[in-house]
């Protein structure tokens, strides 16, 4: 499996996971994340998708999709986000960077965006200090370089060091 290519590497979590599939969305992992599914159609989805499974329910590695190696499962072994992250990283060689090519939402595709078209969808201050947009064609969330990017690189530049 090529995890150096972001394009390769799927991903689907369980329902104890919906913060991690938002930071790896954060790098640019197609990420998929449904709240209320049975485990049966998670299994499914991951199989038909060719995705990895990460979950935290020791339970799910039980089953014979995975059992027979049909189906790839990481048992995520850690609350703590960056402690996630980081088993990822190693257990994969992941690149853990910030990489704003999907919507940590809903796991679209990013598209630039002009200034002008988005006017309406930003604040005001926002739309006068900044030139460059990301928007979600999927769920319509508009990205800028805020703050919270620099928030954002710091906390991948951690788990890095």
């Amino acid at each position: 499996m090529d995890t150096q290519n972001k394009d390769n590497i799927k991903f689907i979590c369980d329902f104890m996971l919906g913060k991690l599939a938002k930071y790896l969305r954060m790098c640019g992992y197609d990420t998929k994340f449904i709240k209320n599914i049975s485990d049966e159609k998670l299994l499914t989805l991951a199989l038909k998708e060719n995705r990895i499974l990460l979950t935290r329910d020791n339970a799910l590695l039980l089953r014979k999709l995975i059992k027979d190696k049909s189906l790839i499962a990481i048992l995520v072994k850690e609350d703590n986000i960056k402690k996630q992250l980081l088993q990822l990283k190693n257990q994969l060689n992941l690149s853990i960077d910030i990489n704003l090519s999907r919507c940590i939402n809903c796991n679209g595709i990013l598209k630039e965006i002009k200034k002008e078209e988005i006017k309406s969808l930003v604040p005001e201050y926002v739309y006068n200090t900044q030139e460059k947009f990301l928007f979600c064609p999927r769920c319509k969330k508009v990205y800028w370089n805020g703050t919270h990017i620099k928030k954002m690189r710091d906390f991948f530049k951690e788990i890095n060091n």
